[in-house]
């Protein structure tokens, strides 16, 4: 029992690991969506890679958010664009 634990540990510690380096932030490119890219800045730990808020929003007298649905562009030949 005790050799399946280590088994168990090093299994976990290798998968662990292969994530920690395979998430590493990457470069981020410019994708052409948008015709000039604003004053982006670094989003918060764990959170969006950039983000950006317009200065002197005042969001207090806002009472809800309105959230479209996200859509996602896999491959440019895939048979469904959007």
């Amino acid at each position: 029992m005790n050799t399946t634990l280590k088994i168990i540990f090093v299994l976990i510690f290798g998968f662990a690991l292969t994530m920690a380096t395979g998430c590493a932030k990457q470069q981020i490119k410019y994708s052409g969506f948008l015709e000039n890219y604003p004053d982006f800045k670094t989003g918060p730990e764990g959170g969006a890679d950039w983000v950006y808020l317009k200065e002197g929003v005042d969001f207090s007298v806002y009472k809800r958010v309105m959230i479209d649905h996200v859509v996602f562009f896999f491959k440019d030949d895939a048979k469904y664009r959007g």
